[in-house]
């Protein structure tokens, strides 16, 4: 093997996508949508001929080349490649604090490894004085409104879709008391919020309900027959459904400061109105004009009366406003295109690239 090839290890934790299936389009959209990104920054950093790559390649054919390390969290494979010797670089972070929560508790020790980390603004307390801090905003593979709005009048009422996903109690309880311990409040989990929504939707005209699980959840907090009512079965192209809809449940799996993933840009990119739950700062990244706040109700019902009264011309209102800032200065921070530049610009000057 040729030596001093630019070598670039991007650990992202999945099993399925080992083998460099990983940056391939059709594979790792398969596996999800928000994969996509990773497979954009491959290609850009082809142009620079950088060679990237997962670690089971690394280890395979590479092993005896320096290399730096990309990991997304930090997991067996990360551990492995460093005390292999590969430079950890750039940690990012794009899970929920209750599905990563060992990772965000132990988040000081292992940022202290990378030279850079990107995770979302509420973890900044908890990083190491050893790494330098940037703003995680969740990357988009989507060109604004790839799928043209539906007229109003042609739209079903409103739509969810999102896995049947969940924490036990116990253990919820036990991960909000550590990371709120660790970092200062402001964490909560709101899984649970999505069970009162299809409680009380399924119940109105026009809801329907997709994703993995539903049709085989069993949960006390589900009133019978709820999901039988308003279930449609899995998705195959989510944007594809949420292009058909006036109006998207837009919940996040927690309440955290800066915690806002593709959820919402999903539904926007889908040229459907998003009702959003989630970070208490989501006007720091998206206009107010662009979203209906969940919080602003007090009941569903409440809500519910909120929509049933949005007219076309309000309605498009809320398009024009989502149209003007997918376009953006703003939005451009979210896009895979201003991650990628940031990852390349950081390793360029790591290979001394001009």
């Amino acid at each position: 093997m040729a030596v001093g090839k630019k070598i670039v290890v991007f650990d992202a934790g999945i099993p399925q996508l080992m083998d460099n299936k990983l940056f391939n389009r059709k594979e790792a959209g398969e596996v999800s949508h928000t994969i996509l990104p990773t497979c954009y920054l491959f290609e850009q950093t082809v142009k620079q001929d950088i060679m990237m790559m997962t670690a089971d390649v690394y280890f395979k054919n590479y092993s005896d080349q320096p290399a730096l390390l990309i990991s997304a969290l930090y997991g067996p494979d990360s551990k492995k490649l460093v005390e292999a010797g590969v430079r950890p670089i750039i940690l990012t972070c794009l899970e929920s604090p209750f599905v990563a929560t060992r990772f965000y508790l132990n988040l000081k020790k292992i940022s202290r490894l990378y030279k850079h980390s990107f995770v979302f603004s509420g973890m900044k307390k908890q990083l190491s004085g050893k790494t330098a801090y940037h703003q995680m905003f969740f990357p988009q593979p989507f060109n604004p409104y790839d799928y043209s709005p539906v007229d109003y009048d042609n739209k079903i009422f409103l739509v969810a879709v999102t896995s049947a996903k969940g924490i036990e109690k116990f253990k919820s309880y036990i991960k909000s008391f550590l990371l709120n311990l660790f970092y200062g409040g402001g964490i909560k989990e709101i899984y649970s919020e999505r069970t009162r929504a299809i409680n009380y939707f399924s119940n109105q005209a026009g809801f329907d309900l997709y994703g993995y699980g539903w049709n085989k959840v069993k949960s006390r907090d589900l009133n019978d027959g709820a999901i039988e009512k308003c279930y449609r079965g899995t998705v195959e192209n989510k944007l594809a459904v949420l292009n058909k809809y006036r109006f998207a449940l837009c919940f996040e799996n927690a309440i955290s400061p800066g915690y806002v993933t593709e959820k919402i840009f999903d539904v926007m990119n889908a040229g459907c109105v998003p009702i959003y739950y989630g970070t208490s700062d989501i006007k720091n990244f998206v206009p107010a004009g662009c979203f209906i706040d969940k919080r602003n109700f007090g009941s569903y019902k409440e809500l519910h009366d909120f929509l049933l009264e949005i007219d076309k011309n309000e309605y498009n209102k809320y398009l024009s406003s989502i149209k003007n800032y997918l376009n953006s200065d703003e939005y451009k921070k979210f896009t895979q295109e201003y991650f990628a530049e940031q990852i390349i610009t950081i390793l360029k000057k790591e290979f001394q690239i001009k």
